[in-house]
């Protein structure tokens, strides 16, 4: 077994790699993030609904082979939908809404390697900066328990923070994976518009200024998940690893060899103004910053 210590310790993909290594199994994974949830989630509120004879259903039915085989994950109970686990929104008007399908996007974390183990908080249909709602009573920073978490991936965002999960779900359309992610400590991405699938029981979210993805605890996990979650609905995978090599290599291979990059500058003197060169000094003072060459 491993302890709750070490369990916390790691990203999800050095949970992975435990797993990889057999130097731990799935099971004990997701034993470990429901003890979190029982020793922790009484005071922060940000869990809602775990579902451990799920998880072991799904484990005992063979894993996909992914970046993330073995994680346990959560999700945010608005627009993704798992088949059979309950998507109430924050709000009394949609309790007991169950979806009896998955979406792409979780069908993609499922391939990813993920265990679902249960679902997260979220203001009453996502729309506020805080997490706190008539129905299931406000979610609490782990870091401090009077503080917000944000919104409205607040639920999410304390879970992973508190070490129940590594990677948690989380959506964003004003703020609701960026403020969460500056609230907890953690990794904040809002991909760019249809990077993502929300399909599909969703089209273009708030007419495309809304984004699906997650809130991580590193770096590499968010590149890696971008990796495993990016590419047009249809693919096969041969297809999808093309489509990576050709825009320029993967998100996560970017992380861990980044290499020479070149920088664009420029600045801008009226909105409707074509942008301007910067100064050729301070294009040699930025370079030489960063170690790149001056053009």
């Amino acid at each position: 077994m491993i302890s709750l210590k070490d369990y916390t310790a790691h990203d999800g993909l050095g949970l992975a790699e435990l797993v990889a290594r057999k130097e731990v199994t799935p099971d004990e994974l997701g034993a470990a993030a429901f003890e979190a949830v029982a020793k922790v989630n009484p005071r922060i509120n940000a869990v809602l609904h775990t579902i451990p004879k799920e998880a072991a259903a799904e484990i005992r039915a063979g894993l996909p082979r992914g970046p993330f085989t073995g994680v346990p994950f959560l999700i945010k109970e608005i627009v993704l939908h798992a088949k059979g686990v309950r998507c109430e929104m924050g709000s009394k008007l949609a309790q007991g809404y169950v979806p009896d399908a998955d979406t792409e996007l979780m069908a993609r974390f499922r391939r990813a390697g993920f265990v679902l183990a249960g679902t997260t908080q979220t203001p009453e249909f996502g729309y506020n900066p805080t997490t706190e709602t008539r129905a299931f009573g406000p979610v609490h920073n782990p870091w401090n328990l009077g503080h917000s978490p944000g919104g409205s991936s607040g639920g999410s965002g304390a879970a992973v923070a508190a070490g129940i999960v590594p990677i948690a779900h989380a959506n964003d359309g004003g703020g609701s994976i960026r403020i969460p992610a500056s609230c907890n400590g953690l990794v904040g991405l809002k991909p760019s518009r249809d990077r993502i699938p929300s399909g599909p029981d969703y089209g273009d979210l708030l007419c495309g200024l809304a984004c699906e993805f997650a809130l991580t605890r590193s770096v590499r996990d968010a590149a890696a998940l971008l990796d495993a979650a990016a590419y047009a609905a249809g693919l096969a995978d041969d297809d999808r690893t093309l489509a990576l090599l050709t825009r320029g290599g993967c998100f996560r291979g970017q992380v861990f060899d980044p290499g020479p990059r070149g920088i664009s500058i420029t600045r801008w003197w009226q909105y409707r103004d074509a942008p301007q060169a910067a100064p050729q000094d301070l294009v040699a003072a930025l370079a030489a910053a960063v170690g790149a060459p001056r053009p």
